[in-house]
């Protein structure tokens, strides 16, 4: 969680400064976002070590239902980007596929997404979003506690799954 000052005083979106973090990746200011940078310098640092294959930012969304994610989209290859979401959907019965969205919009070019795919130059990197209005496959209105966990649990035998596919 990058927001910390922010989530304190009631804000899951903003930073104490009332600014979207996830709007500021792409020049993000020394001083406004020090956290931004600092996780940028570590990607980029392991990635020259050890390729990174997979990179997902962790959201919980105000207004979609579910557990879904947003990706980028190779135009001629739309299936490369497509792959680990397609994956999970079948670890889990608590992500939907249908719901997930591939694109590059203007809009979204600050975001951590499109920043460090952008940066890595690798296909797979995602903003996985859990609604926070509700969703749970078990007909509850909203997600408990250990619905989360499962997601979280679910995401890393995915990316266990993903691995052993061995995609070049």
């Amino acid at each position: 969680m990058i927001n910390v000052d922010g989530v304190i005083h009631g804000n899951y979106r903003c930073s104490t400064a009332g600014i979207d973090l996830n709007r500021a990746w792409k020049k993000p200011d020394p001083k406004l976002f020090p956290e931004i940078l600092s996780i940028k310098k570590m990607v980029d640092s392991f990635h020259k070590e050890h390729p990174v294959v997979l990179f997902t930012d962790l959201h919980g969304h105000s207004r979609a239902r579910k557990t879904f994610m947003y990706g980028n989209n190779y135009f001629h290859r739309p299936e490369i980007s497509r792959l680990f979401p397609y994956v999970f959907s079948k670890v889990s019965d608590m992500f939907s596929f249908p719901k997930c969205k591939f694109s590059n919009g203007r809009q979204k070019e600050g975001t951590s997404r499109v920043t460090l795919w952008r940066m890595l130059r690798i296909p797979s990197v995602y903003t996985l979003e859990t609604s926070l209005c509700g969703g749970a496959p078990d007909s509850k209105p909203h997600f408990t506690p250990e619905n989360l966990f499962t997601i979280g649990k679910q995401l890393c035998l995915s990316i266990m799954v993903f691995q052993d596919l061995k995609i070049p």
